[in-house]
């Protein structure tokens, strides 16, 4: 056999392995008595090996070194495996001690009766605020024209209206069968009761002028009216009015549209034609809001055509939350109050910040264009509690059934 001297780093270089690893398997050689080793030029160990038993000698090294660390491994996940096993184990052991000593303390506990007392409400009063907006008594809507999701005329804009009252007098009946009294109602009509010429298409898509829906707009609010007073039996109904920007008859909105509005104007007509009903209390805003203070509660009540909202994936609290705390600014954080508000066609309700109401028209053609989300016919109602500061409980008053 040959024999063949290397220094540490050139047997590294002739097996391609690293100089530490080079060092740990000249040391395994020289304890097998397969290489000796002398020191050579500049004092640096030189290995004499004997050819052919080095190879084999290595390999064994190897081999004993794999080995060994599939055993640490080995070892290692054993131990964690009884680490997870334990703790398994000690937690269904606790597991069986409880179920043990509910059973323990249930067969020595002597019957009685466990069912829940039914509560028939706090006996506290509550008025509820229904939201009557967003009509468009003279719009067509032809199904044809969006898939047959909605239709609309002035016969299913009065059955919808209609269904909204009664629905919205069925929830006043079961919120007093539940406990609470109910004297007194805040009847929101927040505008967009008519359609009107804002918009050329409308010349021709109405089914008649401003001043004709206004007169139909006139006599189904007069419905409207007449069945709460007839059947809701309250004490006292607070109505408060907006108008919209629809109801305008100029092109564009002037920031104190009042004096331009057909339906400010409709607001006073039923204002005198109900002059002698001392259960009904008029407030007609000559501006963009009005104001109510109800049970502790101050409400503020607007059409909501002030806020810019073009469709952003954050949805419209997010110009909503901005433009309420703009106004803010404007009152003492001490009453500053919560906000109702329509224009939107889409039923929101926020218990710290306001209320968005839906609409009676429903979807049309103007909304699927937009890729607005579909939302069937509805209105909103809520209800304040003495001293609660904001609403206490949000419906849902649907218009199509």
């Amino acid at each position: 056999m040959d024999r063949m001297q290397f220094t540490t780093r050139g047997y590294a270089e002739e097996h391609s392995i690293s100089v530490r690893r080079a060092q740990e398997v000249l040391l395994e050689l020289l304890q097998t008595g397969a290489a000796t080793r002398e020191r050579g030029a500049h004092n640096a160990w030189l290995y004499t090996i004997t050819t052919g038993q080095d190879k084999v000698t290595v390999a064994e090294v190897v081999e004993r070194d794999r080995k060994a660390r599939q055993a640490k491994e080995a070892e290692r996940l054993t131990k964690k495996k009884y680490s997870r096993l334990s703790a398994e184990a000690e937690t269904l052991q606790k597991q069986v001690d409880l179920l043990l000593a509910l059973d323990s303390h249930a067969a020595n506990e002597p019957p009685r009766d466990r069912r829940i007392e039914t509560r028939t409400g706090s006996g506290d009063e509550v008025v509820p605020v229904l939201m009557l907006s967003d009509v468009h008594a003279y719009e067509r809507v032809d199904p044809r024209t969006i898939n047959h999701i909605n239709e609309y005329n002035p016969d299913i804009c009065t059955a919808r209206t209609h269904n909204v009252v009664r629905n919205a007098l069925t929830l006043i009946a079961k919120t007093r069968k539940g406990g609470n009294p109910v004297k007194s109602m805040v009847l929101w009509l927040g505008g967009d009761f008519i359609n009107g010429f804002i918009h050329e298409e409308y010349l021709v898509q109405n089914f008649g002028s401003p001043v004709e829906e206004l007169i139909f707009a006139q006599n189904l609010l007069r419905e409207v009216i007449d069945t709460i007073l007839n059947d809701a039996g309250l004490e006292d109904i607070r109505v408060v009015c907006n108008y919209g920007n629809h109801g305008r008859s100029t092109m564009k909105m002037y920031s104190s549209g009042a004096s331009t509005s057909y339906e400010w104007m409709l607001y006073h007509f039923l204002k005198q034609q109900y002059a002698g009903e001392e259960r009904l209390h008029w407030t007609i805003a000559d501006g963009y809001m009005a104001y109510q203070d109800v049970l502790g509660t101050r409400l503020c009540f607007h059409h909501g055509d002030a806020v810019r909202y073009g469709g952003g994936v954050g949805g419209l609290w997010i110009p909503l939350k901005k433009k309420i705390m703009a106004w803010a600014q404007q009152t003492p954080r001490s009453v500053r109050p919560f906000h109702v508000l329509g224009h939107f066609h889409q039923l929101l309700y926020d218990p710290k910040h306001g209320a968005v109401n839906g609409s009676i028209i429903g979807y049309n053609a103007y909304a699927q264009k937009l890729g607005c989300e579909m939302e069937p016919p509805q209105q909103g109602m809520f209800y304040i509690c003495e001293e609660s500061h904001q609403p206490v409980q949000f419906c849902t008053v649907w218009a199509d059934k």
